[in-house]
């Protein structure tokens, strides 16, 4: 039997005479890449629908997060590896193909060494204050204080995973003690609802307001007290706050427009002729002229009162700012055009 002399032929024999060489080249046919690339896709095209249908969390929990996505993540692993080594010995015009599959090999292991040890999680950081030291993460828990002993029990739970029924319970067993946790129901929008009731003994009226509006679909209810220190008044929204007062307080008068208004456009080729509007219909003998003193220096604005005296500024410096005049004048350099 003579021996394999080409490179072909060392393959097809190492195939048949060995059988770890056969189940490389069995795992890392282009068959089952096909069959694993297909069946990610359609997964991940249905965890997106899932995703959408109802959250991140449940998608992660039945698709991304669960051992069988992982399975099948590893075993697209092992066969980009397998088919790598099919290649074996490697030769020069072998190099972008191996340098690919090394690439993607990298990134499926980066991948599930970040599902497996990795966390997710948001930190808040506001210019100013000390450097933050926690993360929230997007883990719900369920936290129980114990009736006897005060002692707090928290354990992992998502109610969007599995939400508990009254036809199925999630049950929990409280650690140190014989006490069972029944979990039978669970509502995503609850809503915390206080009702005020006569007490003669308190000598403060009580009032509850209902409003509507585009704060929700359902209506806020606002149970204030009088002269009471802490539900005497409620926040409505960031800008808004009620307040349950004996008295109205005194209104505020607004304050008063000014009596004379008036808006000039000035061209800077021909300063003399502006375009004037005023509230009075005379004029108030304010003049303005724009230019630069020479050619290419900042424009500056040239303000001359109506007894001839005036003053020189930067345009930069006027512009969309309010000059309050000695005289009592104040002068808006609202928009220019070059």
């Amino acid at each position: 039997m003579s021996a394999p002399t080409s490179r072909d032929e060392k393959i097809l024999a190492r195939r048949g005479q060995s059988a770890l060489w056969r189940g490389v080249h069995a795992l890392g046919s282009i068959h089952l890449a096909m069959l694993l690339l297909i069946t990610l896709t359609g997964v991940c095209i249905a965890a997106t629908f899932l995703e959408s249908g109802f959250s991140t969390r449940v998608a992660r929990a039945y698709v991304y997060g669960s051992p069988w996505f992982n399975l099948w993540l590893l075993l697209l692993c092992l066969n980009l590896i397998c088919s790598t080594m099919t290649r074996w010995p490697w030769q020069k015009h072998h190099l972008g193909f191996v340098i690919t599959h090394a690439g993607i090999i990298i990134l499926l292991g980066g991948a599930l060494v970040g599902r497996a040890r990795g966390f997710e999680g948001s930190l808040d950081l506001s210019r100013g204050a000390p450097p933050a030291n926690q993360v929230l993460l997007d883990r719900p828990r369920l936290t129980v204080e114990s009736p006897a002993t005060g002692q707090l029990f928290s354990t992992p739970f998502d109610p969007e995973v599995r939400t508990p029924r009254p036809d199925r319970p999630r049950l929990l067993p409280l650690p140190s003690s014989d006490v069972q946790l029944v979990i039978d129901g669970y509502t995503s929008r609850s809503i915390e609802k206080t009702t005020l009731l006569p007490d003669p003994a308190s000598p403060n009226p009580g009032i509850t307001l209902e409003f509507t509006g585009p704060f929700g679909p359902e209506p806020i209810q606002l149970p204030l007290i009088l002269n009471s220190t802490s539900d005497s008044r409620a926040n409505l929204s960031p800008q808004t706050i009620v307040q349950f007062l004996p008295t109205l307080p005194s209104a505020t008068p607004p304050p008063t427009a000014p009596t004379f208004r008036e808006t000039q456009m000035v061209l800077a080729r021909d300063p003399a002729q502006p375009i004037l509007h005023n509230t009075s219909g005379t004029p108030s003998g304010f003049r303005f002229f724009l230019g630069s003193r020479n050619s290419g220096d900042p424009l500056e604005l040239e303000i001359l009162r109506p007894d001839g005296s005036g003053e020189i500024y930067r345009l930069t410096d006027l512009l969309n700012r309010t000059l309050e005049d000695f005289s009592g004048a104040k002068i808006l350099v609202a928009r220019y055009w070059p």
